[in-house]
């Protein structure tokens, strides 16, 4: 994970975003949120993720701060670190073209 300027200004964002709203639906279920591989019920708790994630109002923002910090682990703003890693290559690859 590194920590920008920019990272940083997005994460006090969410935090005010979140002391605002009285919560966000992460908070319900925080540990399906990072799964260890051998983690035989992972898939669930993923799709469980990915579906409180879908009702988030904040979840551009989310994504957007995981994509700037580098983070490499857990579910951010809906997507997987994988799936994190495959847009941020796909959005260098599109920059590159232009």
């Amino acid at each position: 994970m590194k920590h920008t300027r920019k990272s940083w200004n997005i994460y006090t964002d969410i935090v005010e975003d979140v002391v605002e709203m009285g919560g966000t639906p992460c908070q319900q279920a925080p540990d399906a949120y990072f799964v260890e591989k051998e983690d035989r019920n992972g898939p669930e708790k993923i799709r469980i993720a990915k579906a409180l994630c879908g009702d988030c109002p904040i979840k551009m923002k989310c994504l957007e701060y995981a994509v700037e910090a580098g983070e490499v682990h857990g579910i951010w703003g809906g997507l997987t670190t994988n799936e994190r890693r495959k847009l941020t290559r796909n959005r260098i690859t599109s920059e590159r073209l232009y």
